[in-house]
């Protein structure tokens, strides 16, 4: 069981939920919104589009594919595995430095590791189960394993990000 610290967890800390902090809440922040913000917006900035960028895009650089760099597959490289490196898991490390994942009710669902410009999101079984590329806009595309773009994670400005479906729709929040 993942027990994460107060100040990490939006159910405690005021200041990181964007419920009650409005800076980090797309719905009132149009400038973390990609609704109304165009440069973080993939069907209008095509430098974030991985369509028309390939550097961004694993169907077509390996560098960021897991399937075929072994660096960044959990799979084949147990330092990025935390099922076998402790300091990479929130379960044994109370000083995790990864990522959660919230809904939008603050349940939490995933956690992440950064490695450069790839994060790596598993699930509370410590499954590996998407990855995502950085942008040139300090967000990150997501995938599927199978190299689709499912979503999108912009930054909210304050050290954590929003997540948006592929039709800009807000869906949950990362701390």
């Amino acid at each position: 069981m993942i027990i994460i610290n107060s100040i990490r967890n939006p159910k405690y800390n005021t200041n990181i939920n964007p419920k009650y902090n409005t800076k980090i809440n797309p719905k009132y922040n149009t400038k973390i919104n990609p609704k109304y913000n165009t440069k973080i917006n993939l069907k209008y900035n095509t430098k974030i589009n991985p369509k028309y960028n390939t550097q961004i895009n694993p169907k077509y650089n390996t560098q960021i594919n897991p399937k075929y760099n072994t660096k960044i597959n959990p799979k084949y490289n147990t330092k990025v595995n935390p099922k076998y490196n402790r300091e990479l898991n929130p379960k044994y490390d109370k000083n995790f430095q990864g990522l959660f994942l919230f809904n939008l009710e603050t349940k939490f669902s995933l956690y992440m590791i950064i490695i450069e410009n790839i994060i790596l999101l598993f699930n509370e079984r410590d499954e590996f189960t998407n990855y995502g590329v950085q942008h040139n806009e300090n967000g990150f595309l997501i995938y599927d394993l199978n190299q689709n773009l499912i979503s999108h994670f912009e930054s909210n400005g304050e050290n954590g990000f929003n997540e948006f479906d592929l039709e800009n729709k807000w869906i949950s929040f990362i701390v």
